[in-house]
């Protein structure tokens, strides 16, 4: 959980989520996880499963249209983000997966269930419609921005819910044991007590 949340709490705001539903959807995705980990294919690399959840459960949140005021250092970089978010979401989702989080085509193709062909012509569609001089350079700069994101997420929050969750069961059986000793010892207290009278 640690080594891959900060991934995804990042991707979802890249995606066009605020910071506080990124971190909604970040805790959505591992309560899922936990859930479905016995359906995973073993052979498969976990932050393939992260972000198939995550893309799976993005439908389900609404997204921004514009960059979040004060998020980011610079307006350059809340301009650029504005841009990444409007991008149609089959060249967005390839397009942040490649440049920001660093997948190759051949993870991508996998994570979106979709040809390597299509994910670089998507890639490459992205880059085209965002275009404009010194593209890269604006890119190196934003990723440093998404890099000092106030990422919320932690992995005993997680931990946290999953134990809260199933501790009362836990106490209630062991609560009602300790009665059923503590009800036996008193009789047999009783009993011991009325046969030396």
């Amino acid at each position: 959980i640690d080594l891959h949340s900060g991934g995804i709490e990042r991707f979802a705001f890249q995606y066009g989520l605020s910071l506080d539903i990124a971190y909604d959807l970040t805790l959505d995705t591992f309560r899922a996880f936990r859930k479905e980990l016995a359906n995973f294919d073993e052979h498969e690399p976990l932050v393939h499963a992260h972000y198939k959840l995550l893309l799976k459960k993005l439908s389900h949140y609404q997204l921004s249209i514009q960059a979040q005021d004060g998020i980011l250092l610079f307006k350059e970089d809340e301009v650029l983000h504005s841009e990444i978010i409007q991008l149609n979401g089959k060249y967005r989702a390839p397009f942040i997966l490649s440049v920001f989080h660093g997948l190759d085509t051949e993870r991508i193709a996998s994570i979106m269930k979709s040809s390597t062909a299509d994910v670089e012509l998507n890639i490459q569609r992205a880059m085209e419609l965002m275009g404009g001089d010194n593209l890269s350079k604006r890119l190196a700069m934003i990723e440093k921005s998404y890099e000092r994101l106030p990422l919320q997420f932690q992995a005993s929050q997680i931990l946290g819910t999953v134990s809260q969750v199933e501790r009362p069961k836990k106490l209630k059986r062991k609560s009602v044991l300790w009665s059923m000793i503590g009800a036996l010892l008193l009789l047999v207290s009783i009993l011991a007590i009325q046969d030396l009278f």
